[in-house]
């Protein structure tokens, strides 16, 4: 059996549907890093997210950036939000990181990644809608 693999998704011009299915696709857990889990969208809501999709939802405020207003990331308690996964990572699951940007590279989502993927040594890609221009990542 292979290990996990780290998947990022950002929602932006996204309906939730699209995450369902990419979790029920991956068979993964949904790793909400937000500093805040809510948004304008109320459908991109910790509530409404939890709901939608049950016990594959975590909210981990440790890999939140508290600049996400700007400025450069600085994760909140990046050890706390290893700590929080690494039973994931040990039952060999696999996890989307949630966040806004349609783009990663626009995102500390990746960082994250690179975070996560550097600790427990799992491959990352990154799940984009069909017609977002990326930037080199």
């Amino acid at each position: 059996m292979s290990g996990p693999v780290l998947y990022t998704f950002g929602y932006e011009q996204r309906p939730p549907e699209d995450l369902l299915a990419e979790a029920d696709r991956l068979d993964a857990v949904v790793v909400d890093v937000r500093i805040q889990p809510f948004s304008k969208r109320a459908a991109w809501g910790k509530p409404h997210l939890a709901a939608l999709l049950g016990h594959r939802y975590r909210w981990v405020a440790g890999f939140g950036n508290k600049n996400y207003k700007g400025g450069p990331v600085e994760l909140a308690d990046p050890e706390a939000g290893l700590a929080q996964i690494a039973d994931l990572i040990a039952e060999g699951r696999n996890i989307i990181l949630l966040c806004y940007e349609a783009d990663p590279a626009n995102c500390h989502r990746s960082q994250v990644a690179a975070l996560i993927a550097a600790r427990f040594g799992c491959p990352v890609e990154h799940l984009v809608k069909e017609g977002v221009q990326l930037c080199l990542l």
